[in-house]
Order: C-alpha cells, then structure tokens, then sequence
C-alpha cells in the first residue's frame, strides 16, 4: 500500500519477489552486491533509488514507469543505461556513475517530462 525499502541490504544479489506496483517510493541504496534491478517493480508511484549499488551493471529490470524521481547515482560498475525507465515525471540523477553519462543518453532510453531535471 505505500513503500518498499530494501536498503544496505550488502548481501542482496536479486530483487526478485519485491512487488510488481509501488505506490509511493522504492529504495534499494546501498545493495553493493546486487547486479540488474530484474525482478523489481514494473511501476512506482514517487520515487525509484538505487543509490550506491557497486556492483550494478546495468538498469535492465527497472521500473517501466516512476511517478517522480529515478535515482542511480553512485554505482561504481554502472556503464550502460539500457533498461531504465522508459517515463520519468521529475528527475532523473545517474552521477558518479563508472561511465559519464550525459542528458542525451539518458534521453535516448527515457522520456523525462522535465529535462531540466537530469542530472549527469
């Protein structure tokens, strides 16, 4: 009915069985081991974060949709943005990421309403 919070949970390698809808905020900060965001929510509500996850490699299995924010920053293997939300209302934040990404490839895979509010 509200938020899943899975967060510093460093031994996480799926979020396989999270829920399919989350209608205010999913947050997944911190799990250093997890590698893809598969088996996550196919739609969230407010905000998506996945904040410091080391070991992400990739956005496949992120949500289709997030109400307001998605937040990857600080994943230290991230180097593609392929999988990531295809509609994000407000920001969208991939900073110190492996790779630099910039506002055209965030872009190219996802409808920002606001491009003001990526942030590389």
């Amino acid at each position: 009915k509200g938020s899943y919070y899975c967060d510093r949970c460093t031994s996480l390698k799926s979020l396989k069985g999270a829920p399919k809808r989350v209608p205010q905020f999913f947050s997944c900060n911190g799990c250093t081991a997890l590698t893809s965001l598969e088996g996550g929510p196919d739609k969230v509500g407010r905000d998506y974060t996945c904040i410091g996850c080391a070991s992400l490699k990739s956005l496949k299995g992120a949500a289709k949709e997030v109400g307001k924010g998605f937040f990857c920053s600080e994943c230290t293997s991230l180097t593609t943005l392929e999988g990531a939300p295809k509609k994000v209302k407000d920001f969208f934040v991939c900073r110190d990421c492996k790779t630099q990404f910039s506002i055209e490839d965030v872009k190219a895979v996802t409808n920002v309403a606001n491009e003001k509010l990526i942030r590389c």
